[in-house]
């Protein structure tokens, strides 16, 4: 039986990577969530490590990981999900919002 919760988080994270690929930026996948980032772009020099939900769910583990992550390589890093089908996103450390 397949994984419809996999297979959404899956497409979900292919189209955050397309939009980081489209302005030139090389990105590598981590598939299963096995780690603190989703995906992770690298481009000029500079590094950003992404967390992708499908909803705005982002358990406070995997901020503290990513934030701990970003903090020990100098990285930037943001997470995106869904709100009322639009792509939102913000930046680990930006206080507008809430996790």
């Amino acid at each position: 039986m397949p994984n419809h919760n996999y297979n959404r988080g899956r497409a979900f994270e292919y189209r955050v990577a397309k939009l980081y690929r489209d302005k030139g930026w090389f990105v590598f996948r981590s598939a299963g969530s096995h780690s603190p980032a989703d995906l992770v772009c690298a481009k000029a020099g500079e590094i950003i490590a992404i967390q992708c939900q499908t909803d705005k769910y982002f358990t406070p583990v995997k901020i503290e990981q990513l934030a701990e992550l970003i903090k020990e390589n100098g990285w930037q890093a943001m997470l995106y999900w869904m709100d009322n089908r639009k792509l939102q996103s913000r930046e680990i450390g930006d206080s507008k919002n809430n996790e």
